[in-house]
């Protein structure tokens, strides 16, 4: 199932298994339909409201038909092992928790526990969907695994993963319990990108948009609201506190958070807002290379590490990257090959922005009302709020 189509009907379905509830197959496929023709069309607004139509609730059951129908059997089986269980059931003494990141850089580490066992280092990603777990982890947890599917990463690389399921994760004051995982080798990102510090899981935004979450970059810490009137209520007090900047965006498939920008005084194009590119602010497909006016060097750089193996890197400076409207001069992006999301939801994707973009701002993902907040540093409150 290789054409935009196809592959934009997958990640529908991923979406759907936390907005199906009480509807029969047949009907959830007509929404599903109706609502894709919208989107595939960019008429985000309308198909907002098609997709609205189906109830929301995590119920994982009611996804296992439309699995199937798509041919993801090992995904159906995952589904289905949560049978009698309600899914991401998030537990604590309070409303707020904040995680203190073990590192900022080259990307944020804080640490975890899974199923009750030893402290861990999982570092946050947006580029990934639901919790991923390194092999080695999983086996030491005795996680149970459904079968095996294959993702496309950096530089258009394939690789394979696992599908399992996780009892419990704990996250400073909270735990959330019963979530599907991604089980893949995690821990080679030890030595090349973090640079020798071991970590051991991703934390992606599915897993995310349980909460009302800030990734504070100046703060040093992972700050987890809970997505009830009174974390609403504290995240609106922050916001109307400090100097903010507020981006719409809309998500496509499971966890392609999409918000409109510009590169070079360009046009306006849609970025995906994918926090895990260390080392960097910016990459784009080829299209947008030429569109800019941006020169690559004529030999690469060096090799970096994706989650389907080495690529080959070419570095470049963007001289203005937009976002909503935060303007940054001077941005350092990487090419590493074709940008496999560039037109697969049957729009067109121009860019990635990332860390080094980001990086100034205590960035906050409002999946209610679908809104990034990016707040100065200068602004904030004290930590510890």
């Amino acid at each position: 199932m290789n054409s935009p189509l196809g592959i934009a009907r997958t990640a529908a379905c991923l979406s759907l298994c936390f907005v199906l509830a009480g509807l029969q197959p047949a009907r959830g496929q007509q929404d599903l339909i109706s609502a894709d023709s919208l989107f595939e069309a960019g008429r985000f607004a309308e198909a907002e409201k098609a997709y609205l139509k189906v109830p929301q609730a995590d119920d994982f059951e009611k996804a296992v038909p439309f699995f199937k129908a798509i041919g993801q059997e090992a995904k159906a089986a995952q589904m289905e092992s949560f049978r009698g269980l309600s899914p991401y059931r998030i537990e604590g003494p309070s409303a707020v928790s904040s995680l203190k990141f073990i590192v900022t850089d080259p990307l944020p580490v804080v640490e975890v526990r899974l199923n009750g066992g030893k402290k861990m280092n999982f570092f946050i990603d947006t580029g990934a969907g639901e919790l991923i777990v390194d092999t080695a982890v999983a086996g030491e947890a005795r996680l149970p695994v459904f079968g095996s599917e294959t993702g496309t990463f950096a530089g258009g690389k394939r690789s394979g993963f696992e599908l399992g399921r996780a009892e419990e994760l704990a996250l400073g004051d909270f735990t959330v319990r019963d979530m599907p995982v991604a089980i893949m080798p995690v821990r080679r990102f030890s030595g090349p990108v973090f640079g020798g510090l071991q970590v051991d899981g991703i934390i992606g935004t599915v897993l995310l948009y349980h909460f009302l979450p800030t990734l504070d970059y100046p703060g040093g810490r992972l700050v987890l609201r809970r997505r009830s009137p009174v974390g609403e209520a504290a995240l609106e007090k922050d916001v109307q506190a400090g100097k903010c900047t507020t981006v719409p965006f809309w998500m496509a498939g499971d966890h392609y958070m999409v918000g409109w920008g510009s590169v070079n005084n360009g046009r306006p194009l849609l970025f995906f807002v994918d926090t895990g590119l260390a080392g960097s602010g910016f990459t784009c497909p080829e299209s947008t290379i030429r569109e800019a006016g941006i020169k690559l060097p004529e030999k690469p750089a060096g090799e970096g590490i994706g989650g389907g193996g080495k690529v080959q890197v070419f570095p470049f400076i963007v001289d203005e990257l937009s976002f909503g409207g935060i303007r940054v001069t001077n941005v350092r992006g990487l090419y590493s090959g074709p940008l496999t999301i560039e037109d697969a939801f049957g729009f067109h994707i121009g860019g990635l922005i990332s860390h080094g973009f980001l990086r100034p701002y205590a960035v906050t993902f409002d999946f209610g009302a679908m809104r990034i907040i990016l707040e100065e540093p200068a602004a904030r409150p004290a930590a510890g709020r």
